[in-house]
């Protein structure tokens, strides 16, 4: 894993960018263990774009996605994509679960993987179709995952063997259901990512 200096800057933080995106929330017990162990991950790397704990999420899609200059969220946009979101969830079924698995990381980013039971994948489905229909189509998420933080720089041999031995003692996380679908506005200016809830 550590070639030439190991990590290097996320393709998505090396272009400034901003769009909307379709989100789920999860609740503080989930949030909070993956923020206390970040903050261990974060004494021995170098700074990261990592995010907070109130904005942990998992993506269902984006739209919209391009140069971050002259973003300016437009009314029209927001109100068709809450419209699609709020035809996508009705009458949602109780059990949406979301099982988490391994920490993972490249040299780009650390995240957490996820599986969604049926009923959450065919929720997201719904979402993803009814967007489509309404003319604002999603850039689906490619796997139900929680990225925690992406690499702006690269590091030694000595601080990656250090992060290596720190993720194998990554706590595991615990099954959940989803605490909300959120819809936001996004910027990442290459140093931090910024979500706006409308």
């Amino acid at each position: 894993m550590w070639v030439q200096g190991g990590f290097k800057p996320n393709r998505q933080v090396q272009k400034p960018e901003a769009g909307y995106c379709i989100v789920i929330r999860y609740d503080e017990k989930t949030t909070s263990t993956i923020s206390n162990f970040m903050t261990k991950v974060r004494s021995v790397l170098p700074p990261t774009v990592e995010y907070s704990e109130q904005n942990l999420h998992t993506t269902v899609g984006t739209y919209g996605k391009g140069d971050i200059k002259g973003f300016t969220p437009d009314s029209t946009t927001l109100q068709r994509l809450m419209e699609s979101v709020e035809r996508g969830i009705h009458n949602p079924s109780r059990n949406l679960r979301v099982d988490f698995g391994s920490w993972l990381y490249n040299n780009e980013a650390i995240l957490i993987s996820g599986y969604p039971n049926q009923d959450l994948w065919r929720l997201c489905q719904n979402i993803g179709n009814v967007c489509q229909e309404n003319g604002v189509p999603l850039e689906m998420g490619r796997m139900m995952h929680i990225t925690t933080a992406r690499f702006i720089s690269r590091v030694t041999a000595q601080v990656f063997d250090k992060f290596r031995f720190l993720m194998q003692s990554a706590p595991a996380i615990e099954s959940a259901t989803p605490g909300a679908i959120d819809l936001a506005t996004w910027c990442c200016d290459g140093l931090r990512i910024q979500p706006s809830y409308p």
